[in-house]
């Protein structure tokens, strides 16, 4: 078949309209159905047999975070189906990060726009949102645990997605914003934040070393504004990527400074924070 079509709205859309409490019931149908078929599904590869996968994707896209995150045990079970329980691409001896490798299998392929649309479904989850500073200390250990698992299943995307395709996806609303600060806008630092914590996340499936994406990100965070929890985000970013980092600077170095943009130093990106 031609594989699965994430971004068209499914059957299932209509079911998530109606009050929480139907859209729960409808999620956690939807998810044991997908998880218990979570093989044949994979092994299929079939617009049909992705029928599921859509509708887990409604459920992912639910503005209620815990319906959402009933379908992340499907993702992360998928994602281990596609992959047979690890990233498809063979580590770096160096930092351990994956590394884009040859091209994916064609049930790895077919699954590849749910897994794209997962991932822009789900990264703005972990934003802050507006009046968090007046939660009580169990509201936000409740935000803290539902960003966790939202960083855990963009690890499961990032296993069939790579770490470039995933980078590039967690990185487009900070394209976003810096083109409005360059007509003038202020940085939007929930948005700089929710990239910054979504892209440590999925620091094990960094790009290969000396990436320039993942460069010129970490070479940018000096730039960002006095913002207490997006300075803790980005020191935090940088010490996630400290071996790529170390990788990319011994990579350049022994081919003479060339072969790419220069890795950021860890130590000039925290100055300035």
């Amino acid at each position: 078949g031609s594989g699965a079509e994430p971004s068209t709205p499914s059957s299932s859309s209509a079911a998530f309209e109606d009050d929480d409490d139907t859209a729960r019931g409808m999620a956690r149908l939807f998810a044991e159905v997908g998880e218990a078929y979570v093989g044949l599904i994979a092994a299929a590869a079939t617009p049909d047999a992705a029928a599921p996968a859509a509708a887990l994707l409604d459920v992912a896209a639910h503005p209620d975070d815990g319906v959402a995150a009933t379908s992340f045990a499907f993702w992360h079970r998928l994602s281990r189906a596609l992959t047979g329980g690890s990233a498809r691409h063979r580590p770096s001896s160096a930092t351990g990060a994956v590394a884009d490798g040859p091209p994916p299998s064609p049930a790895l392929a077919a699954f590849t726009p749910a897994f794209e649309a997962l991932v822009t479904a789900i990264a703005g989850r972990v934003a802050w949102p507006p009046g968090h500073e007046a939660w009580r200390r169990d509201e936000r250990a409740d935000f803290k645990r539902a960003r966790a698992a939202v960083g855990g299943t963009l690890t499961d995307a990032a296993a069939v997605l790579g770490g470039r395709r995933t980078l590039e996806l967690l990185t487009a609303p900070l394209a976003s914003a810096a083109a409005a600060v360059a007509g003038g806008a202020p940085l939007d630092w929930r948005t700089a934040e929710a990239a910054l914590y979504c892209v440590r996340a999925i620091h094990r499936a960094a790009p290969p070393p000396g990436d320039p994406l993942l460069s010129g990100l970490l070479a940018s965070l000096p730039s960002l504004p006095p913002a207490p929890l997006l300075q803790y985000t980005a020191c935090l970013t940088v010490g996630a990527y400290a071996d790529w980092v170390a990788a990319s600077a011994a990579a350049a170095g022994a081919a003479g400074g060339s072969g790419g943009p220069a890795a950021p130093d860890p130590s000039a990106a925290l100055g300035p924070l």
